[in-house]
C-alpha cells in the first residue's frame, strides 16, 4: 500500500498506524512511522499555537482593564487633589 503522506510503501505488518487522509479527512489511511511522528508533531504544534493565541487575547483584555483602572485612579486622584486645594 502506498502512503498518501510521503508516497512510500506501507504495509499492515510494518505499520498499524492510521491518520486522517490529507485529501479527505473523513477517511483514515495507513502511514509510516516517520509520517506518523510528523503528523503528531504538527497536530500538537497546531494546538499549542491555538492555545497561545487564546492566551494572548486574554492578556490583551487584562492589559486593557489595567489601563482603564489606572486612568480611573488618576482621574479620581486629580479630583481629590482639586478638592483639597480648594478647601
Amino acid at each position: 500500500m502506498i502512503s498518501k503522506f510521503c508516497g512510500g510503501c506501507v504495509c499492515e505488518e510494518h505499520s498499524r498506524k492510521k491518520r486522517p487522509d490529507p485529501k479527505n479527512t473523513s477517511e483514515y489511511v495507513r502511514v509510516c512511522d516517520v509520517c506518523d511522528e510528523k503528523w503528531i508533531n504538527r497536530t500538537i504544534l497546531g494546538e499549542f499555537y491555538e492555545k497561545l493565541k487564546a492566551k494572548e487575547k486574554e492578556i490583551e483584555v487584562l492589559e486593557r482593564q489595567i489601563r482603564d483602572q489606572q486612568i480611573k485612579i488618576e482621574n479620581e486622584q486629580k479630583e481629590h487633589d482639586n478638592l483639597v486645594v480648594t478647601v
